[in-house]
């Protein structure tokens, strides 16, 4: 029902139980080898597609979504990466969910 990732002092230290949290998935994507020579060819503002993930809230319910990653995003003298979250299919009974980012 629960998974934390790491050492859980965050969690005592915020007075965060497991009941206060409801669902926490992990999700990875590794841009590595042919993938990464692609990434780093790219031309400002395209971007390589991560696979379609399934994040699992109940057996009936769903909520499909994909990443898209560019390697150059601004065409001045510094360029910068940027990582976006696109949601493919998302529960009309759902009003809001948040997502967090380590990279």
């Amino acid at each position: 029902r629960l998974q934390f990732v790491g050492d859980d002092s965050f969690w005592r230290q915020h007075n965060i139980g497991s009941d206060d949290v409801k669902h926490v998935a992990l999700y990875r994507w590794k841009i590595a080898d042919a993938e990464y020579d692609e990434f780093k060819q790219l031309k400002s503002r395209e971007y390589i597609q991560s696979a379609q993930y399934t994040y699992n809230i109940d057996d009936d319910v769903q909520i499909l979504f994909h990443l898209e990653c560019c390697a150059k995003y601004a065409d001045n003298n510094k360029p910068k990466c940027a990582l976006f979250l696109h949601i493919d299919e998302f529960p009309a009974d759902i009003l809001m969910i948040r997502v967090s980012f380590d990279v």
